[in-house]
């Protein structure tokens, strides 16, 4: 919203593109105090958070890509492809270590939505 202040007082337009970057940085900055390693990926990163960012597999093929042979709109297309099926494989390799089966989840019967 353009008419909105965040609370270190920048606009909603200054915040837009900020806030991806804000985001990824205190998720790495939450994965680096884990006890155990955790990887985060996010699909795209032309705001700047790919700096912040652990696996960015569409901005790194398009910066090969370029690197090696220039860049054509096809390739675009691609790495957003393959970003989406890396993000899947990911996701259902991590659905297979099981892990979510231990956990409980208890409704209270008492509570009525309004």
């Amino acid at each position: 919203p353009t008419d909105v202040r965040s609370a270190n007082g920048m606009s909603g337009l200054q915040m837009h593109n900020y806030y991806p970057v804000l985001y990824h940085g205190a998720a790495r900055a939450f994965s680096a105090r884990t006890h155990r390693p955790l990887a985060r990926f996010n699909r795209s990163g032309w705001t700047g958070a790919a700096v912040v960012s652990q696996i960015a597999v569409p901005i790194g093929l398009c910066t090969l890509l370029q690197a090696m042979r220039g860049l054509h709109p096809s390739d675009i297309w691609l790495a957003i492809v393959l970003g989406h099926f890396t993000r899947a494989a990911l996701s259902v390799l991590r659905f297979r270590q099981g892990k979510w089966r231990h956990i409980a989840v208890d409704i209270d019967q008492g509570v009525t939505a309004t």
